[in-house]
């Protein structure tokens, strides 16, 4: 993988940010059931979508779509195709509470397993949208 310019350091996440960007990313297509493109099969999920020739094109999964709104960008996501949330997470130097990071964790495992992204996030989180 090429060297991506972007520096982690310069993210300043924290747990209201972090669970705000979820809600609101959720709420936009709550029956939305994730999918990968069908030339991304190695994996049941993606962080990130390419193209045909494997460019970044948009982001993929909910926790995908939510870091890349708060300004990770595709390449640096794309790092961590198949890799479990926990682990991108742990490569950003933010502190967020367990609480955060469980929320996604759960929320992408239900995502994974076929659940609308209301549904998972009322598992995930304990809240309705």
């Amino acid at each position: 993988m090429p060297e991506i310019a972007f520096d982690p350091a310069v993210l300043e996440l924290n747990d209201d940010q972090v669970l705000t960007t979820l809600r609101e990313v959720v709420a936009e297509s709550p029956h939305y059931v994730y999918s990968p493109p069908q030339h991304q099969d190695r994996h049941d999920c993606y962080y990130v979508h390419t193209s045909w020739d494997g460019t970044p094109e948009s982001p993929g999964c909910v926790v995908g779509v939510v870091l890349h709104r708060l300004g990770v960008p595709l390449e640096y996501l794309a790092q961590y195709e198949g890799w479990a949330a926990m682990r991108l997470l742990d490569s950003l130097p933010v502190a967020l509470s367990a609480r955060t990071i469980n929320a996604l964790e759960n929320i992408q495992c239900a995502q994974d397993n076929g659940r609308p992204w209301g549904e998972a996030y009322t598992d995930a989180t304990g809240k309705t949208i």
